[in-house]
């Protein structure tokens, strides 16, 4: 009975321990990213991205993309935990009726996450941008929707501002997760490695609610 209940304790010590650790991390990324507001007021005007040119906007300004890097690299097991941590809480069994949907091959065949010009810029700002495992499928969504026209663009908007997606995640091993983005117009099916980071993210299938108008 006693040793019962030492396991009982112990198990509830290293719960709490990772809770604070957790809460220690989104402290210490809220400070980082409170930061930030005064190297982006630091910025040359003429050197401020238009809203396509973000990349541009990264290397013209490596003094930002370096303080980015230098927190990514210096919280890798905290930020791998803080991902898990976040997929753990959407972890569940996935309900979709993949009867009411049509699979969108073409999308997958046309349609790349990163454009090849990605390569050539250090990654450490857009793992930044996407520290939260979620933001994984907006950004897919958004940028597809903007292949489309501006007002398919507009309509993501608008449903990004009122709407919420349901989540499904699924851990396949060690780092590995699958995890579903269910829009209720489009279902996307990724599997990511949270260790190594955003460019192993692979969408698997893209669903389309049938019926759907084409503008969406």
């Amino acid at each position: 009975m006693k040793k019962c209940l030492l396991t009982i304790i112990m198990c509830i010590s290293i719960s709490s321990l990772s809770a604070q650790e957790t809460d220690r991390f989104e402290n210490k990324l809220s400070d980082f990213r409170y930061s930030l507001y005064q190297d982006i007021a630091n910025v040359a005007p003429d050197s401020l991205p238009s809203v396509t040119d973000l990349y541009q906007f990264i290397y013209n300004n490596p003094a930002i993309s370096e303080k980015l890097k230098n927190f990514m690299n210096d919280n890798k097991q905290e930020i791998v935990a803080y991902k898990t941590n976040i997929l753990k809480q959407h972890e569940s069994e996935i309900k979709i009726d993949t009867t009411l949907y049509d699979i969108e091959p073409s999308i997958l065949d046309d349609f790349m996450l990163f454009d090849n010009d990605i390569f050539s810029y250090d990654l450490s700002t857009i793992e930044f941008i996407l520290l939260n495992p979620i933001a994984v499928g907006n950004l897919f969504k958004t940028s597809m929707n903007g292949r489309k026209s501006t007002q398919s663009l507009a309509i993501d908007a608008l449903a990004s501002s009122i709407t919420s997606p349901k989540i499904f995640a699924r851990h396949i091993d060690d780092d590995l997760w699958e995890v579903v983005y269910d829009y209720h117009w489009y279902v996307m099916v990724m599997e990511m490695d949270l260790s190594k980071g955003i460019l192993s993210t692979e969408v698997k299938t893209v669903y389309r609610l049938k019926g759907l108008p084409d503008i969406i």
